[in-house]
């Protein structure tokens, strides 16, 4: 989740074929599209090729899944929520100076949508990342 932005849901429900790039299937929320981590490294520095999906029950809409998503992450006290990885993931693009059509389609939603929901995060230390990485001459 935290290199891919991906939603709680979408971790059940993805083609792993092509790693490091994802492929997020039509069974979620937004359907199918592709997503590339941010950063790339961590897909080796975390084994993700040999990562483990947790077996659960798929028979239910993805809102559920996502519920079971967010409580597992408060039984092991993770200190956080699972969308804090999702907002970190829209932050890194940004700083990373990726374009924000390609950021929103990455995480599967509109520009609009990417926009409202996420730009908010961008604080001063965010804004100097992204001048120093793209805007410094």
């Amino acid at each position: 989740m935290a290199a891919y932005g991906l939603r709680n849901h979408e971790v059940f429900h993805l083609d792993l074929s092509e790693l490091p790039v994802l492929k997020v299937l039509n069974t979620t929320k937004t359907k199918e599209h592709l997503v590339f981590p941010l950063f790339g490294n961590w897909v080796e520095e975390w084994n993700l090729k040999k990562a483990i999906i947790p077996p659960i029950n798929l028979d239910r809409p993805n809102k559920k899944i996502g519920q079971a998503v967010t409580q597992a992450f408060s039984r092991e006290n993770t200190g956080f929520v699972p969308y804090a990885l999702r907002d970190a993931y829209a932050i890194r693009a940004a700083v990373l100076g990726i374009d924000s059509a390609i950021a929103a389609k990455w995480m599967g939603h509109s520009l609009a949508v990417h926009q409202k929901d996420y730009q908010k995060y961008l604080d001063k230390e965010a804004h100097l990342k992204i001048w120093e990485n793209n805007g410094k001459t």
